[in-house]
Formats: C-alpha cells, sequence, structure tokens
C-alpha cells in the first residue's frame, strides 16, 4: 500500500505540474545551456585542476610509510607529482598533465582545442593561448594510458606487420632502452613547443628545487642532486628552447656531474609515462 501510495502521489504532482504549465499566462521557462568557456577560461579550469591535485598529493606524502614494502607505493607518488608539477616547464605554467588528465584517458582535456587546433599549446604561450603569440605542438596528445605496456617496436612475421613502439608514428621504438615508453619520456621537456627547455639538465634542476625534493631522495637516493649547478642555470633554464648548435647543452656541467645528469634526466622526463 505504501508503494502504492508513492507512485501515486508522483504521478499526481507530475499531472499537476503539467496542467500549471498549460494554464493560461503560464510562465514557460526553457533550461538553457551555459555559455561555453572561453579558451583562456578553460586553460585556468584546467591549470586549477592541476594545481589542487598536486597540493592534495603533496599532503599526503607524510602519510606514505617507509620500508621496501612501500616502495611501489613511493614511486607511483613521485611519479604523480612530477606529472602534476608545473615547474617542470621552462615557463613553470604547463604540467605534463596539462595535456594529458587522467579524467580524459590521459589525453588533452580541453574541449575547444580538440574542435579545433586539436594540438595543445606549450610552456611558450600567452594568457589566451593565442596561436600567434603562443607555440603549438604539431598533432593531438597521444593518450597514455596503456603506453607502459607497449614493446619495443618489432617485425612481426605471422601478422606482417610492425608490432610496438610509442608516439603517432612509433618513432620511440624502445630500441635503445629496450622501453619505448622511457624513450617517449625523454622528449617532451626539451621539445620547444611542449615543456620548452634548453637542456635536459633543466628538469633535474627544478627538481632540485622541488617541495618534494626529500621525497624524491628518498626513492632515489641521497645523491640524485649532488651536482655542482653552474652560476647562470637559473637564467640558462629560463630561456625557452631550443638549444643553439653551437651549444646544444648550454647548461655546463663538468664530467662527473654530466654522467650523473644524464642518469637522472631519464628517470625525472616522464611527462609520456
Amino acid at each position: 500500500m505504501i508503494r502504492v501510495a508513492l507512485i501515486a502521489g508522483t504521478f499526481t504532482a507530475v499531472l499537476g505540474l503539467l496542467v500549471i504549465a498549460r494554464l493560461p499566462g503560464a510562465q514557460h521557462t526553457v533550461a538553457q545551456s551555459p555559455a561555453p568557456l572561453s579558451l583562456e577560461q578553460e586553460i585556468k579550469r584546467v591549470e586549477a585542476e592541476i594545481d589542487k591535485i598536486l597540493a592534495d598529493t603533496l599532503a599526503q606524502l607524510p602519510s606514505i610509510p617507509d620500508g621496501t614494502a612501500h616502495r611501489m607505493k613511493r614511486v607511483q607518488t613521485l611519479g604523480k607529482l612530477e606529472l602534476f608539477d608545473k615547474q617542470l616547464s621552462v615557463n613553470r605554467n604547463t604540467a605534463c598533465t596539462f595535456c594529458h588528465m587522467p579524467d580524459v584517458d590521459f589525453t588533452g582535456p580541453i574541449s575547444m582545442l580538440n574542435a579545433t587546433t586539436v594540438a595543445y599549446p606549450g610552456s611558450v604561450r600567452n594568457v589566451s593561448a593565442d596561436q600567434a603569440q603562443s607555440r603549438y605542438g604539431h598533432r593531438k596528445p597521444q593518450s597514455y594510458t596503456y603506453a607502459p605496456y607497449y614493446p619495443a617496436l618489432q617485425y612481426n612475421k605471422t601478422q606482417g606487420d610492425f608490432y610496438g613502439g610509442n608516439f603517432w608514428d612509433l618513432r620511440s621504438t624502445g630500441d635503445k632502452l629496450q622501453s619505448p615508453a622511457a624513450e617517449q619520456a625523454q622528449d617532451p621537456p626539451i621539445d620547444p613547443n611542449e615543456m620548452g627547455f634548453p637542456d635536459t639538465a633543466c628538469v633535474v634542476q627544478r627538481l632540485s628545487l622541488s617541495p618534494y625534493r626529500s621525497f624524491f631522495e628518498a626513492v632515489w637516493g641521497a645523491q640524485s642532486f649532488t651536482i655542482k649547478w653552474p652560476s647562470d642555470v637559473d637564467r640558462v633554464c629560463s630561456t625557452p628552447g631550443p638549444a643553439k648548435p653551437s651549444d646544444p647543452l648550454p647548461v655546463h656541467l663538468g664530467r662527473p656531474g654530466t654522467l650523473k645528469r644524464n642518469i637522472r634526466s631519464i628517470r625525472a622526463g616522464n611527462c609520456h609515462l
């Protein structure tokens, strides 16, 4: 009886609304969709989401236990921090997730760009990402949800086709590191149209200044940032790339630091992992 009464009551209420809507002089209101956001507003929306996720993740660090049993969690959290850190771009304004947000399967989250340019602006841009004053990528940001699982590029004789590799054209073969994702991750930091650094060492230098430096060292070792930086490193790393052909590594490190820099840049540059 209660269920019948509820159904009847609901029917009566709906019927009443229909009757009122048909009375003379009744107001007919049509729900209107909100006005679409401008590109500048869309960019600010995504940036705010990125900042919040970074702040929330930083707040979680004290709760992650030490010890080998929790190492995977620490590595995953460190990767998340790097993905949402806007400081890891030449103008300190673009995180990796600006083009690879998790809520859209790790690809571009801005509808206006997806429907027009397809490509996304990088760190060298003005506030409205005006194409005349901003550097845009050349292609649609690729979803990298499953990218770490791709094998090195190989020819499958049975299928008569190539299999594996990363990027749209498979140019990240994985031949050097036997991991296409690891090789792919080395490009965005020094791509002039993406993160825009002139040197991979800039990624490491910015990480050494990050609020999660100690967490990074806890994961990869206290020696991670034992690098003697040149006095002009801030200026060099705030200058958009590409580097001049006559000076391809403008952060001038000594030989010991150079080896350490190369090792750390592979670990740090995980925009597309």
